[in-house]
């Protein structure tokens, strides 16, 4: 697993509550509820602060692509079940 090592010992809890208080914050400052570019907006600056972006895409993501194109699916190969 890939993470930004900045944040390894941050539980998740705790930046999913600061990025809503960021979002709460921002719409009470404008006395509306924010839009979904501004919501955008507050996240990026978030990730900014927090280093959470990774400095290089994952090898994953470098893969070349399948002739048939199907990379965005996600395959299950539990027990069929039969009718």
């Amino acid at each position: 697993m890939i993470q930004s090592e900045a944040v390894a010992g941050i539980p998740l809890e705790a930046l999913v509550a600061d990025l809503g208080g960021r979002c709460e914050g921002v719409s009470r400052l404008q006395s509306s509820a924010t839009y979904f570019h501004e919501e955008l907006g507050i996240l990026f600056k978030h990730a900014e602060e927090q280093r959470l972006f990774l400095p290089s895409p994952p090898a994953e993501l470098t893969r070349v692509s399948e002739d048939e194109g199907n990379e965005h699916q996600v395959w299950y190969a539990g027990k069929t079940i039969r009718c």
